[in-house]
């Protein structure tokens, strides 16, 4: 060090030219200077004389990365003004853009580097693409990262295309790409994430039952059922339930669970939120139950948070979708818990002891296979209220031309129901219709070919919708086309409340097929349910050639719906359920 001072000295103020080897001496010192401080003080004593030196400011930045946001952004920037073709700092500073959402300029920066061939750069050039909507590009880039180097690289590539397949309704070849991540992946934590996201496309497809059942077992092997908390019955005088939850906020789950927090019976149980991201409502806060932030606590503290509590009915909102904390439920925090609402599957964990459903959902005779315990509600297992609405809309008077509508997350619309529209479109030249699509990117052509009609049949919705948008579209639509094999849960809710009837298909073996069933034929409309793809068609063709009995029904369904959706009345059977589960 004292070497680097006295040549640093000799320069700014004797005018001495520093020697060739004083730029690697900085670099030594710098690599293993112990504070931060230390670290900048050469920098800087180098900047002074190097003032153009990308690889400085990249220093600078990564340095700072962990104590200021701003200032590794500034270097960062600053050394890509200086080489915009220094890949370190290109990744760095791209990461660093990626992870406070600030995709335009990402993408930016990653069109001019099309042509780069550093891996990691083109990893992160494809998961901003997916972000972006840019899916085409997105599937380009993620194919020419994977190399077959069986690397971290190639793991992640494939996860992202995997993801962004599923987007795109190719659920084999997102399902393919999972599985091989997964061959790839050493790391418990990554493979659990790749088995999740395998189960979440399965969902979307007639996924095998058996391998569904193994990935279950797979998934609760490395888990391992860990009893860090001493398993108890908490006999508190007012009984504890906590709710763990990404979606504490105008998310579609929120519909179906503030209805039920707020109608608990405050007098009998102490309820606790515990939120696994940042934000949270105020229509949840205005609950004014205790909200625990769990979304930045590592697995032990978040359940040893959750114990203090003297949680006795822990209920998890997730299953395997974003922002899950299963890895806490896995350390058994509370002596009884439940998987409910947020996703249609099993999580696989021993932990998870109980599924909240219904018999129509899960029909008792289903191949489909749970780790959980199957605890049917007497009634739908949901309850619902709109988020989004104080009265239905005003139905359109039905016409020569019927309006069918597909407006369910657009993944749904997997290619057996397509085929069907298809031939419901065929038989049914007085038909249009509207699909909401992702917004991402033009579908048309897509739709063209896979129902093969002209342009002027379809009326595409390629953009995100606003809310009053989104309700609109209800007021178009005469008739509502169930999607298979992952049928609508909100989407049908609120088609319902609309008074819009729904044509669907029941299949025993698959919970997701079969949420619009249940609601149909418990609100007394089982003639909207059929059990076969061509029951489905034939059922569709014979509504739409009865505009009577459409005017009907778009008189009498809010009606029945809103009655059989009592909240108060559901809540109390739900809370005498959880109240005859044990541990």
């Amino acid at each position: 060090m004292d070497k680097f001072k006295n040549i640093y000295n000799d320069y700014v103020y004797k005018n001495i030219k520093p020697h060739n080897d004083f730029y690697d001496i900085g670099i030594d010192l710098i690599i293993n200077a112990d504070t931060l401080d230390k670290k900048e003080d050469i920098i800087y004593k180098l900047l002074n004389i190097y003032p153009n030196d990308c690889r400085l400011c990249y220093f600078m930045g990564v340095i700072n990365k962990q104590v200021s946001t701003d200032k590794a952004l500034y270097w960062f920037k600053r050394s890509y003004e200086i080489n915009p073709e220094y890949e370190e700092n290109i990744l760095d500073l791209t990461k660093l853009l990626f992870e406070n959402n600030n995709f335009k300029e990402t993408i930016r920066i990653c069109n001019n580097l099309k042509n780069t061939k550093d891996r990691r750069i083109l990893l992160l050039m494809g998961t901003t693409f997916i972000k972006s909507g840019q899916y085409n590009d997105a599937i380009n880039i993620l194919e020419k990262t994977i190399n077959g180097s069986n690397d971290s690289t190639d793991c992640y590539a494939l996860q992202n295309l995997g993801i962004l397949k599923n987007e795109l309704n190719l659920f084999s070849e997102a399902i393919y790409s999972l599985k091989k991540a997964y061959n790839i992946s050493t790391e418990t934590k990554i493979r659990l994430q790749i088995l999740g996201n395998i189960l979440i496309t399965s969902d979307y497809i007639y996924f095998d039952n058996e391998e569904k059942t193994n990935i279950i077992k797979e998934i609760n092997k490395m888990y391992k059922d860990c009893y860090y908390f001493s398993k108890r019955n908490n006999h508190n005088s007012r009984r504890r339930i906590g709710y763990v939850s990404s979606d504490f906020t105008y998310h579609a789950v929120a519909n179906f669970i503030l209805p039920i927090l707020e109608n608990h019976d405050r007098t009998k149980y102490d309820i606790f939120l515990y939120s696994t991201k940042e934000h949270v409502e105020s229509i949840f806060i205005d609950l004014g139950f205790p909200i625990k932030y769990i979304y930045n606590m590592e697995s032990e503290p978040a359940a040893k948070l959750i114990y203090d509590d003297k949680i006795d009915i822990l209920i998890d909102l997730n299953g395997h979708t974003d922002g899950h904390r299963l890895d806490v439920f896995a350390l058994n925090p509370a002596p009884i818990q439940c998987t409910y609402i947020g996703y249609p599957n099993t999580t696989g964990l021993k932990s998870m002891h109980y599924r909240l459903t219904d018999n129509i959902s899960d029909n008792p005779e289903t191949t489909q296979q749970y780790s959980e315990k199957l605890v049917y509600l007497p009634s739908f297992f949901l309850i619902f209220k709109s988020l989004l609405q104080d009265k239905p809309i005003v139905p359109q008077k039905t016409d020569k031309t019927i309006y069918l509508g597909s407006i369910n997350k657009e993944n749904k619309s997997s290619p057996e129901v397509l085929r069907a529209w298809k031939e419901i479109m065929k038989q049914n030249p007085n038909t249009k219709i509207i699909i909401k699509t992702n917004g991402l990117i033009d579908r048309t052509e897509h739709y063209k070919k896979w129902l093969d009609i002209p342009e002027d049949r379809m009326i595409l919705m390629n953009k995100s919708l606003s809310p009053s948008e989104y309700i609109d579209l209800f007021s178009k639509i005469d008739i509502l086309l169930d999607t298979f094999p992952y049928s609508g849960t909100t989407t049908t809710c609120n088609a319902l409340y609309n008074s819009i009837p729904v044509i669907t298909y029941y299949n025993k073996d698959y919970h997701s097929h079969n949420v619009s069933s249940s609601i149909l034929i418990r609100i007394g409309y089982p003639e909207l349910v059929s059990y076969s793809v061509q029951e489905y068609i034939i059922k569709a063709t014979a509504l739409i050639n009865n505009a009577t009995q459409i005017e009907k029904y778009k008189h009498s369904i809010h009606k029945a719906f809103t009655e059989y959706m009592n909240a108060p009345k559901f809540v109390r059977s739900y809370e005498d359920t959880l109240d005859s589960l044990s541990s």
